[in-house]
């Protein structure tokens, strides 16, 4: 564990060599006289983030009215994304993932019968990168669907790698423009029909699955202010969508909030 008196400066990155910090680690910073600035990110990094509870900073004499949380303006992170319900069977319906700064990772969810359909529209970035998977995600037979805006099938794909699961791809022959798509799932033998798509049932099993995402935007996640996690110091902790960055050692999470004047961003 680490400890950094901060006076009156501004660190611009705590993973400099000059500071000693890692990742996978517990850095205490210990604020001294007058206003201390903690930088937790800038631009668009934000510091402490991949690792969970296991890699967060530990801010201690930290006074309020008079020191600052610095966080990044425009931050950057991956997501990943469940089900909401049940997600739609149509273009018209289809569960929305807006696009943004961020990565999507993954989408979980569930194909609750055997005619179930999930539609997803989804936003491609620009770079021929794009792929889904649902290979070592699902046990049962899947099959994946990309549309683009207008309903055209793209890309299809029922087996893939020696299994019962899917794999879809940029192509390099054929390369994928950025933008707007639909990605579908559903279990063998339930096929499109049509522009736009609908399918007519016939498929022949469930199950639940996870797509693995490369190439595909989504909105990053926010930063918020909660209780610290059970078993670690109690106070006020600084999350990153569900990534704890820093815990306000010995404050009630109702004493900073977001909009307060305790937090900086830049």
């Amino acid at each position: 564990m680490i400890s950094l008196l901060v006076t009156q400066e501004i660190i611009t990155d705590p993973f400099v060599p000059a500071f000693g910090f890692g990742q996978g680690e517990i850095d205490t910073l210990s604020g001294g006289e007058g206003i201390d600035t903690f930088v937790l990110g800038q631009d668009d990094q934000v510091f402490y983030v991949g690792q969970g509870i296991n890699d967060y900073a530990l801010i201690t004499d930290f006074n309020l009215g008079e020191d600052i949380i610095q966080l990044a303006t425009n931050p950057t992170g991956s997501v990943n994304v469940s089900e909401v319900g049940d997600a739609g069977q149509s273009l018209f319906n289809a569960q929305v993932i807006p696009g943004g700064s961020g990565t999507l990772d993954s989408i979980t969810g569930t194909i609750s019968n055997s005619n179930d359909v999930d539609l997803f529209q989804i936003t491609l970035t620009d770079g021929g990168t794009f792929s889904a998977t649902t290979v070592g995600g699902a046990n049962f037979d899947t099959q994946l669907f990309l549309f683009d805006d207008s309903g055209v099938l793209v890309r299809q794909n029922d087996d893939s790698s020696g299994t019962l699961q899917s794999t879809i791809s940029d192509s390099p022959f054929d390369p994928l423009a950025p933008g707007t798509y639909f990605l579908g799932i559903s279990s063998f033998n339930n096929d499109p029909v049509g522009i736009p798509p609908t399918f007519p049932g016939g498929g022949f099993s469930s199950g639940d699955y996870t797509i693995e995402l490369t190439g595909v935007e989504s909105a990053p996640p926010t930063f918020s202010i909660g209780a610290s996690p059970v078993g670690l110091p109690a106070g006020t902790g600084i999350f990153f969508g569900d990534d704890l960055i820093a815990i306000l050692q010995d404050l009630s999470i109702f004493s900073p909030t977001l909009s307060g004047g305790s937090f900086a961003f830049a």
